[in-house]
């Protein structure tokens, strides 16, 4: 059994490196990364939405290829969860049609989507998860990207947004993994999935 007050020491000894480092370097990818983890750090060990916001603004406005990206992406939920829904639209725009495709872009979309799809925006909607699913499909052509992981993305992608063929070929390629290669969710809907056909 953990002794949870040693986690939690442990998460707040790594968060006040963190905090240190804001302070003592000035390098743009430091600077984001700290933000960022602290922005995380006060969503989900503080329960601090606020200061967790912060964190994410600071993070995305230093432009960080792969930490400013992540740090919108949590951001917008944030602002989501704050009852700001178009501006968290924004957000998720600037990082999912962002011109590189990445994770964080393709998540940002599924996000959008679920979101225009709940506001009943159906049109909006559907091109936000068509664009996800082109980018999907364009990453798992790139043989220079781990397979495994655009197909669960892809996969988890698909059965949002009621991708049948998707789901289909995608889920038949993950069968190909051992099961405890797989992420519980996907797992557990390949089974569902394999169950009901």
């Amino acid at each position: 059994m953990v002794d949870e007050s040693t986690s939690e020491e442990a998460i707040e000894n790594i968060a006040e490196r963190y905090r240190a480092l804001l302070d003592e370097d000035s390098a743009v990818p430091v600077l984001a990364e700290a933000h960022y983890r602290l922005g995380l750090y006060a969503l989900i060990q503080q329960r601090d939405i606020v200061q967790a916001t912060h964190h994410f603004q600071e993070s995305a406005g230093l432009k960080d290829p792969f930490w400013s990206q992540a740090a919108r992406t949590s951001l917008a939920i944030c602002l989501y969860r704050q009852g700001k829904a178009q501006k968290a639209l924004l957000e998720f725009r600037k990082v999912g049609l962002s011109e590189k495709v990445t994770v964080h872009s393709v998540n940002a979309l599924l996000m959008m989507g679920r979101i225009l799809r709940d506001d009943g925006d159906s049109e909006e909607s559907e091109r936000a998860f068509s664009e996800g699913l082109k980018r999907i499909r364009q990453e798992l052509k790139n043989p220079q990207h781990e397979q495994k992981e655009w197909l669960v993305l892809g996969f988890t992608f698909a059965l949002e947004c009621g991708a049948s063929e998707e789901i289909a070929t995608w889920g038949e390629a993950l069968r190909g993994y051992s099961s405890d290669e797989l992420p519980p969710g996907v797992r557990h809907q390949l089974e569902a999935l394999q169950h009901d056909g």
